[in-house]
């Protein structure tokens, strides 16, 4: 497939990741992406993360929310020049569903999760999960709470926000915020991860590829430079794989990356994770300006599985 039917290719399918205010991550290449990204260096950079009961910003709310801002300085050693991190108490109407097994709150929920492909027990365990009811900890009132998190994005000049799975976070932000964030660019993870990260990984780690495309322009006292990036990429891409092939998930990436993951599900934990993965992806995507891999075969099947994922999901709805 050449790159005209590539774009053609793009142009018919359906989006297969949401839209966000960067620009999708399909169908772009690795120096594009980082373009884009690089776009944005000037700018306040806000990791962030939300814990919930739930799915549905309508019927859940936010447990916990936690945020890290940071100045990026080319990525190599960022700055962190703002943190915000509250727990928060529960609602009376999730207190219901918790407490009552009678109450139409709990009803409605046991009927939500017979659709779901993973279901919980019982609604506390999602708590148990997000390690909610630590002791010793103050419980804030949710709006308070996000209209505070607000205030601590608008502070910030030209802020950028960065979120695993940004769609999630951002629709029980402004889902429960009676004030609506601003409109600013919102980075997320998932699609450079799916779409760079990993089809890059399997570029550097296919011997035919780099045997025809990479080595025969490296001088010899390089080779050796590059053997040992093949062994990096072909020990991340080992940890993250399964049966279903390689995994974007957070604890995954982190494991193989060596960033510590231990308090996974901590919506600080998470955001402190986050932040090492976004410098490690980051810093690793830019061996395709050193060495010229080719990722496009890689990059495609990608886009086809996630769109053969989204169809089965629609399927199963």
């Amino acid at each position: 497939m050449d790159w005209k039917e590539w774009r053609k290719f793009l142009k018919e399918e359906k989006q297969v990741v949401q839209e966000i205010s960067v620009g999708k991550m399909t169908g772009v290449s690795v120096p594009e992406a980082l373009a884009k990204l690089d776009a944005l260096a000037d700018k306040t950079w806000i990791f962030f993360d939300t814990e919930s009961t739930g799915f549905d910003q309508n019927k859940d709310q936010v447990t916990e929310i936690a945020a890290i801002a940071v100045q990026p300085n080319d990525w190599q050693d960022p700055k962190i020049v703002g943190t915000y991190h509250e727990k928060i108490k529960l609602n009376p109407d999730i207190l219901r569903r918790l407490k009552d097994p009678q109450s139409p709150e709990r009803i409605e929920w046991e009927k939500a999760q017979a659709k779901q492909y993973k279901r919980l027990e019982k609604p506390q365990d999602v708590l148990s999960m997000t390690r909610y009811g630590e002791k010793g900890v103050d419980f804030k009132d949710e709006q308070m709470t996000l209209e505070e998190f607000r205030k601590f994005i608008i502070q910030f000049k030209d802020p950028v926000l960065v979120a695993q799975n940004a769609s999630h976070d951002m629709k029980f932000v402004n889902g429960r915020l009676r004030q609506k964030l601003p409109k600013i660019p919102v980075v997320d993870t998932v699609p450079l991860l799916k779409f760079q990260l990993i089809p890059l990984l399997q570029a550097l780690t296919d011997i035919d590829n780099i045997s025809k495309n990479v080595l025969p322009d490296l001088p010899e006292d390089k080779k050796e430079e590059f053997m040992n990036i093949f062994k990096m990429a072909s020990n991340v891409l080992d940890k993250i794989s399964g049966r279903g092939g390689p995994s974007a998930s957070l604890g995954k990436i982190a494991d193989a990356f060596e960033i510590n993951a231990d308090e996974w599900h901590n919506a600080l934990a998470d955001t402190k994770m986050l932040i090492e993965i976004y410098k490690k992806t980051y810093n690793t995507l830019q061996l395709i300006k050193k060495y010229g891999v080719k990722t496009f075969t890689y990059h495609l099947k990608a886009v086809k599985k996630q769109k053969f994922i989204m169809k089965m999901r629609k399927k199963k709805k």
